[in-house]
């Protein structure tokens, strides 16, 4: 998750969401949900945020969506 700071820019986030070990041709669905409500150890400013997917550290896709103020 790209979060954006006060300044404009972003900062990542990493959340792991399982460790797994998968056959060659064997597939598995991840569900996950990140909670974008206020919380005193993170202000969510508006703005373009970003959601990537790290697989053995490496990227394998990524989107954008854009937060808008309350």
């Amino acid at each position: 998750m790209h979060y954006r700071k006060a300044n404009g820019k972003t900062a990542p986030k990493v959340f792991k969401l399982k460790e797994l070990t998968l056959a060659p041709g064997e597939q598995t669905t991840l569900v996950s949900k990140r909670s974008l409500s206020e919380k005193t150890t993170r202000k969510h400013h508006p703005g373009d945020h970003g959601i990537g997917l790290l697989i053995n550290g490496q990227p394998c896709g990524s989107a954008g969506f854009d937060l808008l103020s309350p």
